[in-house]
């Protein structure tokens, strides 16, 4: 049983947090420029991870539009592209996360390594609660939406039945000729 635990949790780790639970900090910033060179005011900075939209080119310098506030201005190409290369390589970086708890006459170690490292006791262990936490909240997030899906699933045969189903009893008249 332990070891189908871990194994789930591994495999959490591995596939799920790289998308879902992954913030990266170091994000860079581009400048927005209010003309086409390096001298010119920088009216804001950008998030590479935005989508701006492009307006016009000219000489290694980009028009563009910021759809997140409305800004307009021009962005460096060469800055953009390695504000944007930098950002995709850090999205991009691959993990690997190994524990592994043994039981004892009661007692468990914990074994842990991370990007083939292997990780101190105390490291092991603040691993190793940081990803039960994690699969606890994984639980009860998969438990609500289950509940939601369920109570839509009801809710729609209820109305689907009403629909089908006559609420009164249909009166048919016929006309006897003698």
């Amino acid at each position: 049983m332990r070891k189908l635990f871990l194994f789930i949790v591994t495999c959490l780790i591995f596939f799920v947090a790289p998308f879902g639970f992954a913030k990266n900090k170091d994000i860079n910033t581009i400048n927005l420029y209010d003309a086409p060179h390096a001298g010119a005011k920088v009216v804001a900075k950008i998030n590479p991870s935005h989508r701006l939209i492009p307006i016009f080119r000219q000489k290694g310098w980009i028009k563009v539009g910021n759809p997140i506030n409305g800004n307009i201005g021009w962005v460096n190409k060469k800055e953009y592209h390695q504000a944007l290369n930098k950002l995709i390589k850090q999205q991009n970086k691959i993990s690997s996360t190994y524990v592994q708890v043994t039981s004892n006459n009661g007692k468990e170690t914990i074994t842990a390594y991370e990007n083939g490292k292997k990780l101190n006791k105390m490291q092991a262990k603040k691993l190793y609660k940081k990803m039960r936490h994690q699969q606890q909240l994984e639980r009860r997030h998969f438990h609500r939406m289950w509940k939601r899906w369920h109570r839509y699933f009801n809710q729609n045969m209820f109305d689907m039945n009403n629909e089908m189903l006559p609420m009164q009893p249909m009166i048919v008249v016929v006309n006897e000729k003698k």
